[in-house]
């Protein structure tokens, strides 16, 4: 028997699902824990922001050289810290994604169950509403990603120049700089709360 026409990334849910078609059975994720503790690290990268700024906001650029130099050793061990945070974030949307897309083609399963055809049209047409709204987030967050990856990259860089500032006795006009970045990040990382919202009112 022929079957029927499906989205194909339904099709591959479906499969991931139940494991048809050759594929193997994906494992089980539950969505509100996995878009809770997609909340915790995102929530905890905001945090971390928000220390660094208070921290940025209290410095004030003793002209000590080696006082400078712990600044920036730090700066890079936080900044470390915050990149394996965005990396978590990233796989933890990706098993999100995963996991809804197997909620959506079990949706689509049920709806097509419906005997009415103006009752079945409805809720198909609900479904599909309810997946592109949550397609835009998701490519919201990636496109969030990559200005953290941007971010990141430019912290990274922060700490070579301002060691360089440092020796060349500029460290406070180095640090005007990277006060407005740790804003960005900041920014970008509670931009990424959408996930959250349109997660939980995935599952409600």
């Amino acid at each position: 028997m022929r079957r029927p026409n499906m989205n194909p990334l339904l099709a591959l849910a479906a499969c991931a699902v139940v494991g048809v078609g050759g594929c193997e059975p994906a494992p089980v994720v539950d969505p509100p824990a996995a878009v809770d503790e997609f909340e915790a690290n995102r929530a905890s990268v905001q945090y971390r922001m928000e220390a660094i700024d208070a921290r940025l906001a209290a410095w004030d650029v003793p002209d000590d050289r080696t006082a400078h130099e712990q600044f920036a050793a730090e700066w890079k061990e936080e900044w470390d810290d915050i990149e394996r945070e965005v990396r978590k974030l990233k796989k933890q949307l990706a098993r999100l994604t995963k996991s809804f897309d197997r909620q959506f083609a079990r949706m689509q399963r049920v709806a097509r169950t419906i005997d009415s055809p103006q009752a079945r049209a409805e809720e198909l047409s609900e479904n599909a509403d309810l997946q592109r709204r949550w397609l835009a987030t998701v490519a919201e967050a990636h496109s969030n990603f990559k200005k953290m990856d941007e971010q990141v990259r430019a912290a990274r860089d922060f700490h070579k120049t301002f060691r360089l500032a440092v020796m060349r006795g500029r460290a406070e006009a180095k640090l005007a700089e990277v006060r407005g970045l740790s804003q960005q990040v900041k920014g970008t990382a509670a931009e990424l709360e959408k996930v959250t919202t349109e997660g939980r009112a995935l599952i409600r």
